[in-house]
């Protein structure tokens, strides 16, 4: 025999009310006094009653799913953005779909057109180029959005964005503070607008005592492989020989050179079209 699956009318029925003041209680539209929603939810109980997704998404109803579009999340900054992301959303009763774009512009579109499908509330995007042609069709759907690490300028209705120029400012003031001269650069990708506005910043504030970077090593792939493959090149050159800023020299570094760890706080901004807000959280780096 075939299950009889409960629908809005059993509801009704088992509440001595209408179809229709069903319909308000479940949706939490219009007016349903205290007494006719204590009715509802208590058939909605003893009828193990669960509404479907997809009615609810064709009767116009919020989906309660938020997208979050991340360029990796193999990289432990993402990773543990996700994490936290997805255990605020769930507090407040949102599902989070997660969309891992792998630092590739046709997966961000196709991902795009899947979170239009699904009919998000919200999408919280780090964008892998922080190109917004593909993200005006989540706006025209009247989808907010929100930025996070990357501008998505005239596109994102908020922001949260850590100040990556000044924390390359930062790093390389501490490096040149301990008497360091010589110093590289490793990063990936080379496309990414974060990277490039540390490197900014970086190249700034060594400029002031009149040195510029040894060697800047930029990989495509923003994987923990290829950075490492890069620091490991690295490692076997003397970046401290005597040399002009036209033409390095380069000698092998015995393989006990010692690394240090400094800490300090990296500022990030939330900007919104009400407010800008700025936080200061510790950063680490090997230097």
């Amino acid at each position: 025999m075939r299950a009889v699956t409960t629908s809005i009318r059993h509801i009704a029925k088992l509440a001595g009310t209408s179809v229709s003041s069903v319909s308000r209680v479940l949706n939490n539209s219009g007016y349903a006094s205290p007494e006719l929603r204590h009715r509802v939810e208590s058939a909605i109980r003893t009828l193990n009653y669960t509404p479907s997704k997809g009615a609810r998404m064709l009767r116009g109803a919020p989906s309660r799913m938020i997208g979050l579009m991340l360029p990796s999340i193999d990289v432990p900054f993402f990773g543990i953005l996700a994490h936290a992301i997805e255990q605020e959303l769930f507090q407040h009763g949102y599902q989070t779909l997660i969309c891992s774009t792998a630092e590739n512009m046709d997966h961000e579109a196709r991902y795009i057109s899947m979170l239009l499908a699904q009919r998000v509330d919200g999408v919280i995007v780090a964008s892998a180029f922080g190109s917004i042609e593909h993200f005006g069709v989540l706006r025209d759907a009247g989808i907010p959005i929100i930025a996070i690490d990357r501008e998505l300028s005239g596109i994102a209705d908020d922001a949260v964005m850590a100040d990556h120029a000044e924390g390359g400012r930062l790093m390389a003031r501490h490096l040149i503070d301990l008497g360091h001269r010589a110093i590289a650069i490793v990063g990936a990708p080379a496309h990414s607008q974060p990277i490039q506005l540390r490197l900014q910043g970086i190249t700034a504030e060594m400029a002031k005592d009149g040195i510029a970077p040894a060697i800047v090593a930029m990989a495509e792939e923003h994987s923990f492989a290829e950075t490492y493959r890069l620091a490991r090149e690295l490692w076997r050159l003397d970046l401290r020989s005597p040399r002009s800023s036209a033409q390095p020299t380069f000698r092998r570094l015995p393989q006990s050179t010692p690394f240090r760890i400094a800490d300090f706080p990296f500022r990030t901004t939330i900007r919104s079209s009400a407010s800008t807000t700025c936080r200061r959280q510790p950063m680490s780096f090997r230097g």
